[in-house]
């Protein structure tokens, strides 16, 4: 091994070592949107591998890789195929407010193309202790993952796909591994239950060249089957404008 080489794995055994930001609503996503697109990469682990070391048990069977930023700060890369679905997600928890999927971008790493994920660290672990993540959150996180669910056809639920970190008392949730959700052919049968006004009036915004721009790096690959994406989207929208007014209605009568 020559020196540069030593340096660059020194670099990245210390780095895996630096405290990693808390996932809380304290978490500048746009500062780690900037840092997970430009910092260097200095180690590359296989994330099942990691996973192991690190007491937790792995879930799915894609080939998942833990990138090792310059600065310490880790973030999951998954290559072309899975990496779509996790960069639309993030784009639409963005666009509509909710800070419920981790801040993704499209990274090139030793010339593959990808998605680039924070990497979200808990004492939790939700696939050993079974536990009903909901009873720990408040009504606004509940509402805005089911809505989620719903918008998104996000079908592929389970205790590895979401994850709950406590700080101060407070829990908060993450929703990863969201490849699932450029899939036509499950969709999710969550009930609605979204009833703030914020997030109506950013869904009555949500339109086609909207979408499109969510949905931009699968658009380049596929672009008939992300068009009928959209139109499955768009008609869930209505449907959830639907729900909300009604249910505010409702409210109104009985006050």
């Amino acid at each position: 091994m020559n020196i540069h080489m030593l340096i660059i794995a020194l670099l990245g055994s210390l780095s895996l070592l630096a405290a990693q930001p808390l996932w809380d609503n304290r978490l500048d996503f746009e500062e780690i949107e900037h840092r997970l697109k430009h910092e260097r990469i200095v180690e590359i682990i296989d994330m099942h591998t990691f996973l192991k070391k690190s007491g937790k048990i792995p879930s799915g069977t894609h080939p998942i890789q833990l990138a090792i930023l310059e600065s310490g700060l880790k973030a999951v890369f998954k290559k072309p195929g899975a990496c779509y679905g996790e960069i639309a997600a993030y784009n639409m928890a963005k666009a509509l407010g909710m800070r419920i999927v981790p801040p993704t971008v499209m990274r090139e790493i030793k010339g593959v193309r990808g998605s680039l994920q924070f990497y979200v660290e808990s004492s939790i672990d939700l696939m050993r202790s079974h536990q009903d993540y909901r009873s720990k959150l408040d009504e606004k996180t509940i509402s805005h993952e089911q809505l989620f669910n719903y918008l998104m056809c996000r079908w592929d639920i389970h205790a590895g796909n979401q994850i709950l970190a406590k700080h101060k008392g407070k829990y908060y949730l993450a929703l990863i591994d969201n490849a699932g959700v450029r899939s036509l052919i499950h969709t999710t049968k969550n009930k609605i239950t979204t009833m703030y006004a914020s997030t109506l009036e950013k869904l009555k915004v949500v339109d086609r060249p909207k979408l499109e721009l969510v949905w931009h790096e699968l658009l380049k690959v596929n672009r008939n089957r992300t068009e009928k994406l959209i139109d499955l989207i768009l008609t869930r929208k209505e449907q959830i404008i639907e729900v909300i007014l009604k249910t505010k209605i409702k409210k109104k009568r009985s006050a």
